[in-house]
């Protein structure tokens, strides 16, 4: 019996699928540096061997005929392109300059087609003098961020193995359908029939609901117990309402090896993480540098905070490497307290989510609302958070014969998500990088006394305080 190589789409795939169609998320994107330069010979090879093991890398999202936005039908079947060639997944990208955010913000500009025969990734090989910068961009549909930083990880243990190879020749066909059906490994299960991780209790589902028709002053009542935050007095910071056509633009903010052992360190020893730390630093420097030039009026800062489900099921990493597994945890931040207490009351708030499965849950939601509505409805609103924060964490990618990934860079489209997104990942050897992808609507402020930006000037800040502010806790 053969390996089964389709299924249908999943409700939070669907979301997404809804999300591409109407243009609302690019793509995100983890470029990494290998300690050793790669040729196409063993790329091309590497990539083969890696499709074939993972199948999910060679597939699209085919859409049926009983798809119907208007009666919120999801007619999609996942299944592997017929084939797959090294230029239909690989682009080389010379550069004249090192990596930066100005290739971040390109890259963002990259969309992926649905319904051809063609996988909704690609890997960008950018080059500069005898440096590469692989970059994995891919649909938020299939892969989220923690899946594409295993991408790398395989990528570099089928690499280590034939990088020494000098026999290789060059592969332009990576992928044949018929060819491999003999060779390609099955599709993995989904989360959904994985796990109980999107699971929702009886008693949040009816929550959500009243939550929906009670007056607002019960609900406000409720939330301010529950956040311990007063709405009433305070409102959320906002600035624009939601438009998916604003430009988006990039920065790169690394804390170095050592700026990152030292924060580390200090924050182990205060039984800190570092997602709270973040969250505090820029909740302190947004009403700084930023706000000001915003409202004058005192603002209660929502972040959202990505929370990756794959921590509850360590026994699954490998079905669940390429699966879809976040959901995220709300934050609200009033003024006028000091970082030790916003560091203190966000890592309670994150532990709390992390325990109670909360946001996985709301992600159950979208079975009862029509996708393509919710969606729409959002456009021209104030409906942004603050911030969003998705940190992907520590990785050290390394092979027993030396190959090591020595530097990371996690970048995204921000979506609807918050006004300003905090994309994270650290490795050994680079340190942590930040980008910061923040709207054109802030983009275009400028402080009257220096004739700076005030995002440059906001960028400047939050690093520093990244590196003294540790010493204060």
């Amino acid at each position: 019996m053969l390996p089964i190589h389709t299924r249908g789409s999943t409700y939070y795939e669907n979301y997404n699928l809804a999300r591409n169609n109407l243009g609302v998320y690019s793509n995100f994107n983890i470029t990494a540096q290998y300690n050793f330069n790669i040729n196409r010979q063993t790329l091309s090879n590497g990539l083969r061997n890696l499709l074939l093991q993972n199948p999910i890398f060679t597939v699209n999202y085919f859409k049926g005929d009983k798809s119907e936005a208007a009666k919120n039908l999801f007619d999609y079947t996942v299944k592997p392109s017929q084939t797959i060639s090294f230029d239909d997944i690989v682009e080389y990208v010379p550069l004249d300059h090192p990596f930066n955010a100005e290739n971040l913000q390109e890259i963002n500009l990259r969309r992926f087609e649905l319904s051809i025969n063609k996988p909704i990734w690609k890997l960008l090989v950018h080059e500069f003098k005898d440096q590469q910068y692989l970059t994995f961009l891919c649909d938020h549909t299939i892969f989220d961020g923690n899946g594409a930083c295993f991408f790398h990880d395989d990528l570099l243990k089928e690499l280590s193995k034939l990088k020494d190879n000098t026999q290789l020749e060059e592969l332009d066909t990576i992928f044949d359908y018929e060819d491999d059906l003999h060779l390609l490994h099955a599709l993995p299960e989904t989360t959904l029939k994985l796990t109980s991780l999107y699971n929702l209790k009886y008693f949040f589902f009816n929550w959500v609901i009243l939550s929906e028709i009670l007056p607002k002053f019960i609900t406000n009542f409720v939330w301010k117990n529950v956040y311990d935050v007063d709405f009433d007095t305070y409102k959320v910071f906002t600035h624009k309402r939601v438009d998916i056509k604003s430009k988006i633009c990039y920065r790169i903010i690394n804390l170095s090896q050592d700026e990152t052992k030292s924060i580390m360190t200090s924050l182990r020893s205060e039984k800190l993480t570092f997602t709270p730390y973040l969250l505090g630093i820029i909740s302190e420097q947004l009403r700084v540098k930023v706000f000001p030039y915003i409202s004058e009026e005192e603002k209660i800062i929502s972040a959202s905070i990505v929370v990756d489900g794959r921590r509850y099921y360590p026994e699954l990493h490998q079905q669940l490497k390429y699966n879809f597994a976040v959901s995220d945890a709300r934050v609200f931040v009033p003024p006028l307290l000091k970082l030790k207490e916003v560091i203190e009351r966000s890592s309670k708030i994150i532990k709390d989510a992390v325990t109670s499965r909360n946001g996985f849950q709301m992600v159950n939601m979208i079975n009862y609302i029509n996708i393509w509505d919710f969606i729409q409805k959002r456009f021209g609103k104030y409906d942004r958070a603050t911030f969003e924060i998705s940190n992907l964490g520590y990785k050290k990618f390394q092979t027993s014969d030396g190959s090591e990934i020595t530097n990371l860079i996690f970048s995204q489209d921000v979506g609807l998500s918050g006004h300003f997104v905090f994309s994270v990942v650290g490795t050994p050897a680079g340190g942590i990088n930040i980008v910061l992808c923040n709207l054109e609507e802030t983009e275009e402020l400028k402080n009257a006394s220096t004739y700076n930006k005030v995002m440059d000037e906001f960028v400047q800040a939050l690093k520093a305080s990244l590196i003294e502010s540790i010493d204060t806790l």
